[in-house]
C-alpha cells in the first residue's frame, strides 16, 4: 500500500485503522522511492489492533516506462539511489540487512490507453527473495481494454 507520500489516498495511521476493520494481523506500507520512518508499530483501537510495517517501492523514474519495481523490506537505509541498477539494488538490499522482492513483475499494458507494462524487464538478476504474485491495480488493468470499460 502507498501514502500521499507516493501516490496513496490515506496516511498510515488510516490505513492501520482500515486494516483493523478488515481484521488483518500485519500490513506493510511500501512508498515509492522514500523509506518513510517514525510510524511503524502496533495500532490500537477498540476492535482490534494491527502492526504496521514500512519499506520502500523503489524504482528508476528516468526510465522509460518506469518498469522495474522493488520492494525492499527491512533495509537500514533508503536505496532509491540505487535503482538505476537492478542487480546493485538487489545487493544494496541485502548488504543493508533487508530483504527484496520484485513487485508486479507481470504487470499489463494497457494499450488504449497508450500505457507501457510496468512490469519487471531486467531478467537477468539473481538473489532476490521472493515476487509479488498478485498485485490489485495490475488485475484490474488486465481488464480494462478500451475506455468505455474504465
Amino acid at each position: 500500500m502507498h501514502t500521499p507520500f507516493s501516490d496513496g489516498m490515506k496516511w498510515h495511521a488510516e490505513i492501520a485503522s482500515d486494516a483493523i476493520r478488515a481484521e488483518l494481523d500485519f500490513i506493510i506500507v511500501t512508498d515509492h522511492n522514500i523509506k518513510v520512518g517514525g510510524v511503524e508499530g502496533y495500532y490500537v483501537e477498540e476492535s482490534g489492533r494491527v502492526l504496521l510495517l514500512t519499506g520502500e517501492e523503489v524504482h528508476d523514474m528516468r526510465r522509460k516506462p518506469q518498469s522495474n519495481h522493488f520492494l525492499v523490506i527491512g533495509a537500514r537505509e533508503e536505496l532509491s539511489q540505487f535503482s538505476s541498477d537492478p542487480q546493485n539494488l538487489i545487493d544494496k538490499t541485502q548488504a543493508s540487512g533487508g530483504y527484496g522482492f520484485l513487485a508486479h513483475p507481470f504487470d499489463p499494458e494497457m494499450p488504449g490507453f497508450n500505457l507501457a507494462s510496468l512490469g519487471w524487464q531486467d531478467w537477468e538478476i539473481e538473489n532476490y527473495a521472493g515476487l509479488e504474485i498478485w498485485n490489485y491495480m495490475s488485475n484490474f488493468k488486465g481488464h480494462l481494454d478500451s475506455p468505455l470499460k474504465a
